[in-house]
């Protein structure tokens, strides 16, 4: 009788164990998809030694859009003036700018000699 007991509580808790790891991976998908539908727009910011890879970004308004930064040489940070957006390499940011307007883009980790002169412009159309 015991042996049966065992052998059904054995089962049940292994049902238990597959089922709430099943909801968990099904919440993560769900969770993970809606996070990307967010963000309808994409700016990737290269920087290197001393400059940035484009002189302006552009994004529409109202609309969220994901920026990262890819750092192809030396290390960088970004700031966006005036917004409160600051991206690392590994901390990409989903934001949604609803003042139209021109926002400057710099580097805010000091990067050698030419790091005062590492900027450009984000366009919010």
């Amino acid at each position: 009788m015991n042996k049966k007991l065992f052998f059904f509580s054995a089962i049940i808790a292994m049902m238990l164990v597959l089922a709430a790891c099943g909801n968990k991976a099904g919440e993560q998908a769900n969770n993970s998809s809606a996070a990307e539908d967010t963000a309808g727009q994409a700016i990737v910011i290269s920087a290197k030694n001393y400059e940035f890879d484009q002189k302006e970004y552009r994004v529409k308004k109202g609309e969220p859009v994901k920026i990262s930064l890819k750092n192809t040489s030396g290390t960088h940070g970004i700031e966006i003036s005036n917004l409160n957006i600051k991206v690392t390499q590994k901390k990409p940011q989903t934001v949604t700018i609803n003042e139209p307007g021109t926002y400057e883009i710099h580097c805010n980790i000091p990067c050698g000699s030419g790091h005062a002169n590492m900027k450009a412009t984000l366009i919010v159309e």
